[in-house]
């Protein structure tokens, strides 16, 4: 085995290197859009409330709309154009109790697939939710999204999506036959 040697440094460093590329400040304070919740994109099928969609194509669709929204929307002011008064149509907290319970149930069904363990569950909801208050957002189509708005980083984090207007259902938006959706995109499909 040989013996290391010290290496000494014939190059003296230059003290004046500079960084050409400036650091990134958002100061349009644009909306992220949290997609990285684990359950998001498991099947939900809970108290007539289901976010299966027909087929891959039609998710294929639906996301693509979804990504067409989120950049409409990133350029808004979270309170003031979105959910206060005139605000969006579709976007608002969501005040009734018997409607924050069905987003619980769905939130803790969709983890079904991804955590085992029903307390586990429980206790991610509670971790997430804490002392946040839920909001849908939708625009032009009859989907819509639910989750919490961490002010602080302007960030929504989405839990739950609506593909068929079933949390807050009207009779024009809601003629679909729920047994028809088969198809989710992680989980079993039908």
């Amino acid at each position: 085995m040989t013996k290391r040697k010290n290496v000494l440094n014939q190059t003296t460093p230059i003290n004046e290197v500079k960084n050409p590329i400036k650091p990134y400040e958002d100061k349009e304070k644009r909306i992220v859009f949290d997609i990285s919740f684990k359950g998001l994109f498991y099947f939900v099928d809970c108290k007539g409330f289901t976010n299966r969609l027909r087929n891959e194509k039609e998710f294929s669709e639906k996301f693509s709309q979804f990504i067409t929204l989120i950049h409409k929307l990133e350029k808004k002011e979270f309170g003031q154009e979105l959910i206060q008064e005139p605000g969006m149509r579709h976007c608002h907290l969501i005040k009734q109790e018997e409607k924050r319970e069905l987003v619980h149930k769905c939130f803790v069904e969709s983890l079904k697939e991804c955590v085992s363990q029903p307390d586990q569950r429980e206790d991610y909801w509670a971790q997430i939710t804490e002392g946040e208050k839920l909001y849908q957002i939708g625009f032009e189509k009859e989907w819509r999204f639910i989750g919490i708005y961490k002010e602080n980083r302007n960030l929504f984090y989405i839990l739950l999506f609506d593909w068929h207007h079933s949390l807050f259902p009207d009779e024009r938006r809601n003629t679909i036959n729920l047994k028809l959706m088969k198809y989710s995109l992680f989980g079993r499909n039908k």
